[in-house]
């Protein structure tokens, strides 16, 4: 018995590793002014700060409300009123030069100040609405996309 125990904690301890790279998250919401949402996996989820944001989430504000959110590159992104914002693709691995971060806006308000990907590498941020593709040669940007 003692040793089935064993067995079945050392393939606990195994296959119970903690925090792959997706489960870290990208960011998380640094602060949040209502009515503020994170969709993600086709469920919504009420924003408030200290939540984790992962790759392919939406961030969503309503009339009135705001969200500001800090990458793991240091990059800031705050969305004004009645936004959408899809947190398409992020890759931050500088130690194996992996650097790139694309994000879909498609309504509202959004403001960006670049962290260390776009310091290293300014080609590597894009920003796509639904009728312009934007690229990153500074540190700051504001986009306003018109829509539903």
């Amino acid at each position: 018995m003692r040793v089935f125990i064993l067995i079945l904690a050392f393939m606990l301890i195994c296959f119970s590793h903690p925090a792959t790279a997706a489960e870290k998250g990208i960011g998380y919401v640094k602060n949040v002014n209502e009515p503020a949402s994170i969709e993600r996996n086709k469920t919504s989820i009420p924003a408030k700060p200290g939540d984790k944001l992962f790759q392919n989430d939406v961030v969503v504000t309503g009339k009135g409300g705001s969200m500001g959110a800090i990458l793991r590159d240091n990059s800031i992104i705050a969305c004004g009123s009645n936004s959408r914002l899809v947190l398409s693709e992020f890759s931050f691995n500088p130690a194996e030069n992996k650097l790139s971060s694309t994000f879909q806006m498609l309504r509202g308000t959004m403001t960006y100040l670049s962290g260390l990907i776009g310091i290293r590498d300014s080609k590597a941020v894009k920003f796509t609405t639904p009728t312009a593709v934007c690229g990153l040669r500074g540190t700051h940007l504001a986009i306003s996309v018109e829509g539903d």
